[in-house]
């Protein structure tokens, strides 16, 4: 196995928490040769504000015009700092989409059945990527339950499936990417699969070898445990696995 530099993208977050922060790291951002960058709108102070959190997309998309750009309103269960109803996700989306912001949506599975089904139709009418995200933000499960678990994910027909878990050994990040290379081969969807923690850092390396198209870096601020800096993850991928023949 090999990694080619077209075969995934690299993920940047940014999770400022007042417009400063956020048009200072877009700028940042803006001067890198990266694809794809998420927005963690739940760091955002006033991200319950909708006009004010409509604005603040529009620079972000001013800005990183060149660039994919995810919306991620992260819920604290989820290891985010958002707290939230479902209703006022879907008004604020909704208002993200009517104004051609982002290109990608992230959903959590564990949102209700109506809610995953609305968005992902919701999203989806406006030529949209929907992903659908998933954290255990404990442990690494068996083997077979987290092949069940993206498995159920899968049946939910979203473009993209996220499934993050927290390793607490190098077997725990060994058996998922092991489960990452199993369930590829039963999907057409895009995977973003990774542990976090420590143990799980050489996940976020690997993953691209065993099916992910993404993976998550940082450029000044992690979003995440276990997150490697953008400069080093660069380093290595092209000082050892971008030359594995």
């Amino acid at each position: 196995m090999n990694i080619k530099k077209s075969n995934f993208q690299i993920i940047l977050p940014i999770v400022g928490r007042d417009d400063a922060e956020i048009l200072k790291d877009c700028h940042n951002l803006s001067k890198l040769k990266v694809n794809t960058i998420e927005w963690r709108a739940d760091c955002y102070n006033n991200y319950k504000d909708i006009n004010r959190t409509i604005e603040i997309s529009k620079r972000i998309k001013e800005i990183l015009s060149d660039k994919d750009l995810i919306f991620t309103l992260r819920s604290k269960d989820q290891g985010g700092n958002g707290i939230f109803k479902q209703s006022f996700q879907e008004i604020l989306i909704k208002n993200l989409l009517d104004n051609d912001i982002f290109s990608i949506y992230d959903i959590e599975f564990n949102s209700s059945k109506d809610f995953l089904k609305d968005m992902n139709t919701l999203i989806r009418d406006y030529n949209k990527l929907s992903l659908l995200s998933l954290h255990n933000l404990e442990n690494t499960p068996d083997f077979m339950n987290i092949i069940n678990t993206l498995e159920d994910m899968d049946k939910l027909n979203f473009n993209i499936i996220k499934y993050i878990t927290w390793s607490n050994s190098y077997e725990d990040s060994l058996r998922l990417l092991n489960a990452t290379d199993e369930f590829r081969k039963k999907t057409d969807k895009r995977l973003i699969i990774m542990s976090m923690g420590d143990f799980g850092k050489m996940t976020r390396i690997l993953s691209p070898l065993f099916g992910s198209f993404y993976t998550f870096s940082y450029y000044s601020k992690n979003s995440a445990e276990g997150q490697i800096s953008y400069e080093n993850m660069l380093k290595i991928y092209e000082e050892i696995l971008w030359r594995l023949k």
